[in-house]
């Protein structure tokens, strides 16, 4: 899904998606116009997965919410083993 422009509604969906497929395990969301929060949309939809072990967000912008949202989530995600947020603004 990398560069589309998701934004805010469409992290939304996305984590929605994501709770209910627990096979997922890897999402590239590179340069989506993510925005702070859109990753915090993101980051909460992380505590209902398990799977997931790669999530690179590389490019997104992302202020002090989403930073701090996104860093919660993966200190509660133990199977996250490859997270990308370089050229994020953070």
């Amino acid at each position: 899904l990398s560069r589309t422009k998701l934004a805010t509604k469409g992290a939304a969906l996305l984590g929605t998606a994501l709770k209910n497929h627990a096979s997922v395990q890897a999402v590239t969301l590179e340069r989506c116009s993510l925005g702070d929060s859109g990753i915090m949309q993101f980051a909460e939809s992380l505590k209902g997965n398990g799977s997931l072990t790669l999530l690179s967000l590389k490019g997104n912008r992302c202020g002090s919410s989403g930073s701090k949202a996104l860093a919660s989530a993966v200190q509660s995600h133990p199977a996250l083993a490859s997270l990308d947020v370089s050229l994020c603004s953070m």
